[in-house]
């Protein structure tokens, strides 16, 4: 996707971009990938689940930190060309992923702001 100079303008005076919504193929693939990620074995040598305990002493998944290099989907949508080209043309430099983090729904345990 290339950015129009509207849209470089906007975000040099507003800090932020609103781009339009991404489809339906691509929203249903990254919901796909999450469970994916989701139900990846325990590998501590390489992706890091992370778990909680509930209310009724179950460990249950909470996120999942460090899987886009073991994930082919999620390591060429943060990685692929056309995210790298957004972020590399707003802020001018070279991008990287430093960290990638999935929270999982029906983490947040016991917490006054998810009542």
């Amino acid at each position: 996707m290339k950015l129009s100079s509207q849209q470089k303008e906007a975000f040099e005076r507003d800090g932020f971009l609103v781009l339009p919504p991404i489809s339906e193929t691509v929203s249903q693939n990254i919901e796909n990938w999450a469970n994916e990620v989701k139900n990846l074995p325990h590998r501590p040598d390489a992706w890091m689940h992370y778990e909680e305990v509930n209310s009724a002493g179950e460990r249950i998944l909470s996120r999942t930190e460090n899987y886009a290099d073991y994930h082919q989907g999620f390591n060429s949508l943060f990685r692929g060309p056309q995210m790298t080209e957004i972020l590399e043309t707003l802020t001018g430099e070279p991008m990287v992923l430093f960290k990638e983090k999935i929270n999982f729904k029906g983490s947040c345990l016991n917490c006054r702001h998810c009542n």
